[in-house]
């Protein structure tokens, strides 16, 4: 009977870590595409990466890009050609 128990305590366990984790981190384009970071600024400075879906984080000057229609597939066409 002592075997039941453990399975039911572990599996409490494993609730209990998953609900205190923190979500992890969304990664970056660059990193959804396994290129460099430059790699994704070279689109931004070419302007394949329309200028109107192009902002600046005041705080940390990181870009940040619109999910806009057709950017995974521009993306995909520019960086693995």
């Amino acid at each position: 009977m002592s075997g039941a128990i453990l399975p039911q305590r572990l599996a409490e366990r494993c609730k209990t870590l998953a609900a205190t984790q923190e979500p992890e981190e969304p990664k970056s384009l660059a990193a959804q595409h396994n290129v460099t970071v430059h790699a994704i600024l070279r689109l931004i400075y070419k302007q394949v990466i329309p200028q109107e879906h192009v902002h600046r984080a005041a705080d940390s000057g990181v870009y940040l890009i619109d999910d806009y229609p057709g950017l995974m597939e521009l993306l995909e066409r520019e960086l693995h050609a």
